[in-house]
């Protein structure tokens, strides 16, 4: 089995509709605390800071932040301008 390549990890990590989906269902359902992790805010951590860390060995470079960041700000200035327009 070979390792996944920088795409197919992009897209299990950033452009993957199923993580929408499971982000509707969070309150209902989260196997984070059904896996008694819930109070594992150093592990949940470590593997974001592995993720959005450029210098990592995971093979993405900068594109998960750079993602990360669009994707924030985007939501930021459409939110503002959501306030603006009421």
């Amino acid at each position: 089995m070979s390792n996944p390549t920088k795409k197919e990890l992009l897209d299990f990590f950033i452009d993957n509709s199923s993580i929408d989906k499971i982000a509707q269902h969070a309150n209902k359902f989260n196997p984070i605390n059904i896996m008694g992790m819930k109070h594992m805010e150093i592990r949940h951590s470590k593997i974001l800071a592995w993720l959005l860390n450029p210098n990592e060995n995971n093979g993405l470079g900068d594109e998960v932040l750079k993602r990360f960041l669009t994707t924030a700000l985007n939501k930021e200035n459409l939110k503002q301008k959501n306030n603006q327009d009421t």
